[in-house]
């Protein structure tokens, strides 16, 4: 006796069924929430990428790093823009704030720009700690609203 699966619905091309739709929707929103982390550090690596370019293209006069400005910016306001959509905005403005703040002045540490001191470093230890805290104070929050 063979059986066939004709009664069995067969999801669309590309949309696998992987076990319930409460459990894949869960999966599928977590997925959509690290995709939208990761946008929102792309985007504050970008914004170090366009502040250089900015700074390189001399006031415009020179092209490369005027266009390398110009697509960095697009894309970079195109991540955020993206994430704000899944990541809280508070979160996802201070996290972005920080980690720009924090590889611009790594940067300028590293390029000369700056020289490494006690107090560089201090103060870029003080922004990373005060973003911890207000991550720390927005979690707790939201833990005791729901």
């Amino acid at each position: 006796m063979t059986s066939t699966n004709a009664d069995v619905p067969v999801p669309p091309v590309g949309q696998a069924d992987h076990g319930s739709s409460a459990a894949s929707g869960r999966s599928a929103r977590s997925r959509s929430r690290g995709l939208a982390w990761l946008l929102l550090i792309v985007s504050a690596l970008l914004e170090l990428v366009w502040a250089t370019g900015l700074a390189a293209s001399e006031g415009f006069s020179q092209p490369i790093p005027a266009v390398v400005f110009v697509i960095a910016l697009i894309a970079s306001a195109a991540a955020l823009a993206y994430a704000i959509r899944t990541v809280r905005v508070v979160a996802g403005f201070v996290w972005w704030g920080v980690i720009s703040a924090l590889m611009t002045g790594i940067w300028a540490l590293l390029t000369g720009v700056n020289i490494a001191s006690v107090v560089s470093v201090a103060v870029l230890a003080v922004v990373l700690g005060l973003a911890l805290g207000l991550h720390l104070l927005f979690q707790r929050r939201t833990q005791a609203t729901s």
